[in-house]
């Protein structure tokens, strides 16, 4: 969760590209790969995960929008813009408790999906999903295990009501043309 929210702030401050470096063994590894009997196997790291939710959420073009209205401590929110019109929210909520949250878009509301970025905890080292799939070892394919989870969401009131477990973040695709 973290490095989905840092990477929003620092595009907030104009920062228009980032570089994550690693090195074998470090402590802060986006993903290792091992060699065992012949074979490679790959770990990805928690903080990929949120790099990747970040990739969706702000795509080429994207132009970062401003949110307005009150923001508990438990609760980041960030939205984009695309070329083509789309706009994509995402929620954070980096609390210990589930709450619901409402978001409400300018003009009359279009079509919505969201995806959702799970662990069964904070410190979660495995166990983690987007969209329902993890990127946990696979025999050789490398594809991410799990069925694809995209979930339909109809505005009620001019807005979205999205209930956020707790440590988790969630990311709602908006189409004005009734695509999502």
């Amino acid at each position: 969760l973290w490095s989905l929210d840092a990477l929003f702030a620092l595009a907030h401050v104009g920062v228009d590209g980032v570089n994550f470096h690693t090195f074998p063994a470090a402590g802060y590894n986006l993903f290792s790969l091992t060699r065992t009997h012949g074979h490679w196997s790959a770990t990805v790291a928690p903080v990929y995960y949120g790099l990747l939710m970040f990739a969706q959420a702000a795509p080429l073009g994207a132009r970062l929008l401003t949110v307005s209205g009150p923001q508990p401590g438990w609760f980041r929110s960030w939205a984009t813009r695309s070329r083509a019109g789309t706009i994509r929210v995402v929620l954070i909520n980096v609390g210990q408790d589930q709450h619901p949250v409402t978001v409400m878009v300018g003009g009359s509301p279009g079509k919505a999906t969201l995806v959702r970025l799970t662990a069964p905890g904070v410190d979660a080292a495995s166990g983690i999903t987007l969209a329902g799939r993890s990127l946990r070892p696979q025999s050789e394919t490398g594809r991410p295990a799990g069925t694809f989870e995209r979930f339909p969401l109809a505005p009620r009131s001019g807005g979205y009501v999205v209930s956020m477990p707790p440590h988790s973040a969630a990311l709602m695709t908006i189409s004005r043309d009734g695509r999502s």
